[in-house]
Order: C-alpha cells, then sequence, then structure tokens
C-alpha cells in the first residue's frame, strides 16, 4: 500500500515536540493510515540532538512507524529540514508530507486532513498536492496574535500579487506533495528558509500539480522562534525570491 512520509522539521523543540508527539502517534496508530514518521533536527546543537534522539527512541519502541530521527550538523532552515526528510523517503512512499513541531495543528486534525487526502489520493493522479490553509473557512478556527494576523494578511497579499498565487495562505506548516513530483524538480528547490513554501508551490504549478487549499484549524503556540527581525527578513526574502524567479 503507497506510504506517505510525514517530516517534523525540528529547531530547539525539546518543550514542544515531545506533548506533540504523544498525540500524534497515538492517532496515526488509530486511524489506521499508512503513514511514516520521521524527525528531523536542523542543527539545534549537540544536546537538542541528544534530547530529540532519545525522544525518538522511546517513540520507536512503541511505534515501528517512527523512523530514526535525522539529525543535521548545521541549521539549514526549516525548509532544509523538509528536504534533506524528503530526501529519505523510501520507495513505497507515494507522498511527502511536513508538520511544524510547534503542536499549532493537533493531531486530530492532521489526521482529518490526511484522511481527505487519501480518499481522494487512491484514484487520484500524481498531479495534485494539499497545502493546509488557516483561512477559518468550513468551520475551522484560528487562534493568532493581532501582530500575527496582521503580518500574515499583509504577506499573504504580497506573495498573492508578486506570484499570483492561487492559495490564500502560502505559510502555513502542514502540506502533502507527491514523490515523483518533489524526485523531478529537487534541483529546483534552492529555497532553505522563509520562502522555501512559496517556491514549492510555484514549482508545483510550474510543472503541472494543481494545489488543494484545506482549511484547517490552528492555535497559536508559546515558543514561536518567529521575530519582528524575521518577520522583515521574510519580506526581502520574497522580494529575491521574486527577482530570482523572473
Amino acid at each position: 500500500m503507497d506510504r506517505t512520509l510525514l517530516v517534523i522539521p525540528c529547531f530547539k523543540e525539546r518543550r514542544r515536540l515531545p506533548g506533540f508527539l504523544d498525540t500524534l502517534c497515538p492517532a496515526i496508530e488509530a486511524s489506521g493510515l499508512p503513514i511514516d514518521l520521521l524527525a528531523v533536527d536542523d542543527g539545534s546543537g549537540k544536546e537538542e540532538a541528544q534530547f530529540l534522539n532519545a525522544l525518538i527512541e522511546r517513540h520507536q519502541q512503541r511505534w515501528a512507524f517512527v523512523h530514526p530521527a535525522l539529525l543535521l550538523e548545521r541549521n539549514r532552515g526549516k525548509g532544509g529540514a523538509v528536504y534533506a526528510g524528503w530526501d529519505h523517503a523510501e520507495d513505497t512512499n507515494r507522498w511527502l508530507a511536513f508538520v511544524d513541531a510547534d503542536g499549532a495543528i493537533s493531531a486530530n486534525e492532521i489526521i482529518r486532513v490526511l484522511n481527505i487526502v487519501f480518499a481522494g489520493a487512491a484514484s487520484d493522479t500524481e498531479q495534485r498536492s494539499w497545502f493546509g490553509v488557516r483561512t477559518g473557512a468550513d468551520g475551522t478556527e484560528v487562534d493568532r496574535t493581532p501582530l500575527r494576523r496582521l503580518t500574515g494578511r499583509v504577506f499573504a497579499l504580497m506573495v498573492r500579487i508578486l506570484f499570483r498565487m492561487p492559495v490564500p495562505d502560502t505559510q502555513c506548516g502542514f502540506k502533502i506533495v507527491p514523490r515523483s513530483w518533489f524526485g523531478s524538480c529537487r534541483k529546483n528547490l534552492i529555497e532553505e528558509r522563509f520562502c522555501f513554501d512559496i517556491e514549492m508551490a510555484y514549482w508545483l504549478q510550474r510543472q503541472g500539480v494543481s494545489i488543494t487549499s484545506i482549511p484547517i484549524s490552528w492555535r497559536e503556540t508559546a515558543g514561536s522562534h518567529l521575530g519582528l527581525k524575521h518577520v522583515l527578513q521574510m519580506f526581502a526574502s520574497v522580494l529575491v525570491l521574486r527577482r530570482r524567479l523572473d
């Protein structure tokens, strides 16, 4: 049966990841969905890497779908961690996915979306991808701070104008793409930090892979690494990416 590799990119997530895994792993088991789980440490340092490795080993003892942690020697950014994980996909992985480690998207919500994906993927061609979006549509709830809500809307408008994206929210940390597309497009995926989602969406469209937006419930969690400095870097990175892709 075709499986999905779900990557969790981690950068200094020892406070948020354990609780997230403690809900996600039982939810995957109960769902019966063919999912492989791979956590990737994005160069968080020796102590963090050791913590993640021990955490994953404990979960492996109970759940066979949990793979050994992938530990990157240097920090590459979330996109770099996602791609490093996807590079380790096996022949049985028809679909590649990632979800953020902070638990902003609950385990139940992840399973709900993956059930939708699997229901369509069974007879689908591999010319389709799925992006979680934080729009509040279809009965979903989005809990964000006023500042993050404002910057998110401005950023989304900027992306829509510069790239003509059909996706209302390119930055949500939950996406599923065909492994066949990733293999053929890997050399084009250069961005590894703030704009990797946008570049990914650009090349999906460029190569004829449709993007289906799926509204999700999302709740902001304490401990975010995103500050004002990072927001400004994101806006600057979008302009650089637009010039490079022209």
